[in-house]
């Protein structure tokens, strides 16, 4: 019927104009990452297209993953898998974006699908009873998402950093090229990691109990989309007390739930910055630093299909609640490549779809990746 188009057509202008906000938020309050937003548009006239944007959260009750992601899978994206990081009492989730293409001139969103989003959350509630606050995980996010069609598209742990996240597989939703922002082509993934909290120590869970109020995780989304911390700014104190226990705590203490980085779709690209090599060689010539991964800048996962460089994030000067500023680790920017998968290798070029390509998150390279970052952190506050 008339009137159910026309509501999707709103729907999906709506989620677009969320996401503008979100990017433009994110290249406000990171310069270097837009230096190399600009500069990829740049060579060869490129158009850009996004992978996936990652964005960090806290486990308590209404703060997690669904705070971000229920948004989104109300807008057709779809959870694609889980990822857990033990160590760092981390877990993620990604979402895949629906089937919807940006047109070249996406007011940024960039060229082609929409991003994959992916959403991490602290495990608070393996700190102790007494110190946990609800509402603050991967739901605070993944919920909004959600309502607008993203889906679960699997997830990952990382126990090591006390860290899970999902991702949201984005709804069937061409962005075209004026498409606000978002690019040219699909919509991206959502990836959002949460802490574990209740894993931490009974100083640390106290620090963030300290913070997060109940029923504050209500607010995620204007966290992503302004940049705006949702409870009191942190002091110094409370900020390096917090590092030496868990960097990621730290840092989304202070960012709060502020994009944590986008990754460009390499694989998307029409020209010399479609090669990862390329995009490699390019960025170190210029003078930009990138993360070496397990003593590698290139990170390749296992099968050889996903291929992932990340640059260094940059320190921006950052105020604290008790008036000492100290230079603090920003977002960072990734770049991604997806190859084809062997049963499509024949498939004419011109006619691969991103359902050809490698899907998903691999769990050692998302742990490489995130002890570079995490890694960064801490030498530089040490």
């Amino acid at each position: 019927c008339l009137y159910c188009v026309i509501r999707e057509e709103v729907k999906h202008f709506f989620v677009m104009c969320f996401k503008v906000y979100i990017l433009k938020t994110y290249l406000r309050k990171n310069p270097m990452a837009k230096t190399v937003w600009e500069l990829v548009q740049s060579v060869d006239n490129e158009k850009i297209s996004y992978d996936h944007f990652f964005f960090g959260t806290f486990k308590v009750d209404g703060y997690g993953i669904e705070s971000l992601s229920s948004f989104f899978m109300d807008y057709g994206y779809k959870i694609g898998g889980r990822l857990e990081f033990p160590k760092n009492k981390v877990q993620l989730v990604w979402l895949s974006p629906p089937d919807i293409h940006v047109p070249g001139d996406g007011h940024g969103l960039g060229n082609g699908p929409l991003p994959r989003l992916v959403i991490a959350e602290l495990l608070v509630d393996e700190l102790s009873p007494e110190s946990q606050v609800d509402g603050y995980g991967i739901e605070s996010l993944s919920s909004f998402f959600m309502d607008y069609g993203y889906k679960i598209g699997g997830r990952l742990e990382f126990p090591k950093n006390k860290v899970q996240l999902v991702w949201l597989s984005p709804p069937d939703i061409h962005v075209p090229g004026d498409g606000h922002g978002l690019g040219n082509g699909p919509l991206p993934r959502l990836v959002i990691a949460e802490l574990l909290v209740d894993e931490l120590s009974p100083e640390s869970q106290e620090i963030i109990r300290k913070y997060l109020k109940p029923e504050g995780g209500k607010q995620a989304i204007l966290s992503s989309t302004l940049g705006s911390l949702i409870w009191e700014k942190p002091t110094s104190a409370d900020f390096n007390q917090l590092v030496k226990e868990s960097e990621y705590a730290a840092w989304a203490l202070i960012h709060g739930y502020t994009l944590n980085h986008l990754a460009v779709a390499v694989h998307r690209l029409k020209h010399r910055l479609s090669d990862i090599n390329y995009v490699q060689e390019y960025f170190q010539d210029i003078g930009f630093k990138l993360n070496k991964v397990g003593g590698d800048i290139l990170n390749e996962s296992e099968d050889g299909l996903l291929l992932q460089v990340t640059l260094a994030s940059e320190k921006v000067a950052i105020e604290f609640a008790d008036g000492v500023t100290e230079p603090i680790t920003a977002s960072y920017i990734e770049f991604v490549q997806r190859l084809v998968l062997p049963q499509f290798k024949d498939v004419q070029i011109d006619e691969i779809k991103e359902f050809h390509r490698r899907e998903g998150l691999e769990q050692a390279n998302a742990n490489r990746i995130m002890q570079s970052a995490l890694s960064q952190h801490k030498n530089e506050t040490n």
